[in-house]
């Protein structure tokens, strides 16, 4: 666990990390609590097709992929090292 939390990034880089990653983990819980407004709601306005498919799917998308963004945050390279595994 501490090699998480080891990085050369600079501050500015993991604080943009930090919000980034935040920021999506949160708009896709709301869109799951709030899907009138955030998701199939606002599809249907702006004319997405099947709002009521594609507001769920965004919203998971942004929580699965959100929280590796928070998670591999202090050390991108565990992110690159984990990815030459496969």
């Amino acid at each position: 666990m501490r090699e998480l939390f080891i990085t050369d990034a600079p501050a500015a880089t993991v604080l943009v990390r930090v919000m980034s990653g935040t920021v999506f983990l949160s708009e896709g819980i709301q869109k799951f609590l709030y899907p009138e407004d955030l998701a199939a709601g606002r599809f249907t306005k702006i004319g997405i097709p099947s709002p009521e498919i594609m507001g769920p799917f965004v919203g998971g998308c942004e929580v699965v992929c959100g929280r590796p963004a928070d998670r591999w945050i202090f050390n991108p390279a565990r992110s690159h090292r984990a990815a030459d595994r496969h």
